[in-house]
C-alpha cells in the first residue's frame, strides 16, 4: 500500500542484485504506473524505461517485460511502439502460454483490446466521398472523415477490410 516505500525497496533490490530481471521489471512497472502522461513530467518515465530495458537485457523476449514496456510506450504516447511491444508479447505468449501467469495474460489481452477499441473509435465515422477535396470547408463539416483522412494508412486499412457494397455482392449476401 505504500508506493514510495515500495519504490525505495525496489531501488535497493536492483542495486543489491543488478542481474535480477524480475526486480528491474517490477521497478519499471511501478514507475510506469506512477508516471505522468504530461510532456513536461518525464522523470519517472525515463527511469521506468531504463529499468524495463535492463530487465529485457537480462531476459530478452520475456512477454511480461514486453507488456510493461508497451504500457510505458502508451503512457509516452508512442502508440505504434506500444502496439508493437504488446504484439511481440502476445506472439511470445502464443508460442509458450506458460511463460507468464494467467493474470498477466489477461492483462495483455486487455491492453490489446484497448488498442482495438481505439481503432474502432477512430474509424467508426469514416465515409468515402471521392469528389470532396480534403482541404475544403465542406470536408470540415464532415468531421471524422477529414480527421481520419489525414491518417491515410488507417483510412485505407479501414476500407480495405470493409465488406463490398456493390449490388451484386449485396444480393449474394442477402440470399444467405
Amino acid at each position: 500500500g505504500d508506493t514510495s516505500a515500495a519504490l525505495k525497496q525496489l531501488r535497493k533490490l536492483v542495486k543489491a542484485a543488478p542481474d535480477f530481471a524480475p526486480g528491474w521489471a517490477l521497478l519499471g512497472s511501478v514507475l510506469t504506473e506512477l508516471a505522468s502522461g504530461l510532456d513536461t513530467e518525464f522523470r519517472e518515465r525515463l527511469e521506468a524505461d531504463e529499468a524495463i530495458h535492463r530487465a529485457l537485457e537480462l531476459d530478452p523476449g520475456n512477454p511480461a517485460y514486453l507488456m510493461v514496456l508497451g504500457n510505458l510506450k502508451r503512457k509516452q504516447q508512442m502508440y505504434l511502439d506500444a502496439r508493437r511491444m504488446l504484439k511481440r508479447a502476445a506472439d511470445a505468449v502464443e508460442k509458450d502460454p506458460g511463460k507468464i501467469p494467467p493474470s498477466q495474460r489477461a492483462e495483455l489481452w486487455f491492453q490489446l483490446g484497448l488498442f482495438s477499441e481505439e481503432v474502432y473509435f477512430d474509424t467508426r465515422d469514416l465515409m468515402f466521398v471521392p469528389t470532396l477535396p480534403v482541404n475544403t470547408p465542406d470536408c470540415a463539416g464532415l468531421g471524422a472523415f477529414c480527421l481520419n483522412f489525414t491518417q491515410p494508412d488507417n483510412f485505407n486499412a479501414h476500407f480495405r477490410h470493409a465488406a463490398s457494397l456493390d449490388r451484386k455482392s449485396t444480393r449474394l449476401n442477402s440470399s444467405h
